[in-house]
């Protein structure tokens, strides 16, 4: 299987469409989440806004909306999520099919370690 940033074709499972504006590919992270107390959503926000990979070939970092606790578990009553943006440093046709599976990796690696840390 050819991977392809620009038809959003990756390998991920996820949807990973190609931000052409930005030169990024967002990413629908597979983790929906909550939390029992405010503490403990505020521990979860930091582990999120903390995760980030910055190489030659691109920076990642996740993100999820700020909100807060008092919306998404008091008013809304709903889950979280998890976005990664994974901001190239070439353009998209640039890369190999080699550096392709690196990035590949880098989205999957990040969407399991939120599983791990944040269900």
């Amino acid at each position: 299987m050819e991977l392809n940033i620009l038809n959003g074709n990756l390998g991920t499972d996820l949807d990973t469409p190609y931000c052409e504006e930005g030169n990024k590919i967002d990413v629908y992270s597979s983790v929906y989440w909550t939390a029992d107390s405010k503490d403990e959503y505020n521990k979860k926000e930091e582990i999120i806004s903390s995760y980030v990979i910055n190489n030659s070939l691109f920076n990642l970092f996740a993100w999820c909306d700020i909100s807060g606790y008092d919306y998404w578990v008091i008013q809304q009553e709903e889950e979280n999520y998890v976005s990664i943006d994974v901001c190239l440093k070439k353009l998209p046709n640039e890369y190999t099919q080699k550096e392709l599976i690196i990035i590949r990796d880098a989205i999957i690696n990040a969407d399991e370690y939120f599983i791990k840390e944040l269900l």
